[in-house]
């Protein structure tokens, strides 16, 4: 038996947001998204690290993480904080949790269907955020360190625990700002000229 062709919203052939197919349209958009999401990503992180070398990014890390836990800030190949009971934590270039902070403004200003008003203030405020739940996740694992004697615990929380949260971060702060700046863009009542 074959089902009829509904016609308006509620058509059987509808597309669901999770479809994989993309028409014409939507391949446009997806393509304009993700070159601009590139071009944004590098431009800011080129950018960025113009103006604030990673070094010294990594080595305000490490002095905000030594005054956290009353510890000293050495530089090997990387700052390194030693902390009174003897321990040594390393700060590489990944702890700067700058490549999520990219990822996330970049992601915001790449979203060209909204105003650059409400791209600009989402860009701002997630990369607040972002460095925050960085500074978190360093300061979590280094309790975690002095806490725990396994390593195979300290190893697993470091490497795949907050990677993990810090992708659902990235994820949950593009989903609420975009669904607000959405929400706010319908909700304003349209003029007539």
């Amino acid at each position: 038996m074959k089902l009829p062709k509904l016609k308006g919203p509620k058509s059987l052939s509808a597309k669901s947001p999770l479809s994989l197919k993309l028409d014409g349209a939507e391949a446009r958009k997806t393509g304009r998204f993700v070159g601009l999401f590139v071009v944004v990503y590098l431009i800011l992180s080129i950018g960025f690290y113009a103006i604030i070398p990673e070094p010294d990014l990594q080595h305000g890390i490490a002095g905000l993480t030594a005054t956290i836990f009353s510890g000293e800030v050495t530089t090997e190949e990387n700052p390194v904080v030693s902390l009174p009971s003897g321990v040594k934590i390393e700060i590489s270039p990944l702890c700067t949790g700058m490549l999520e902070l990219f990822i996330i403004v970049a992601a915001i200003l790449a979203s060209v269907g909204i105003s650059l008003k409400k791209r600009a203030a989402g860009a701002a405020l997630a990369a607040v955020i972002i460095f925050v739940l960085n500074i978190f996740r360093i300061s979590f694992t280094t309790l975690l360190i002095l806490g725990v004697d396994s390593l195979e615990v300290i190893e697993l929380a470091h490497d795949l625990l907050f990677r993990i949260f810090l992708f659902v971060s990235i994820a949950a702060i593009y989903i609420a700002w975009f669904y607000w700046a959405v929400k706010s863009e319908t909700a304003k009542p349209k003029q007539k000229l």
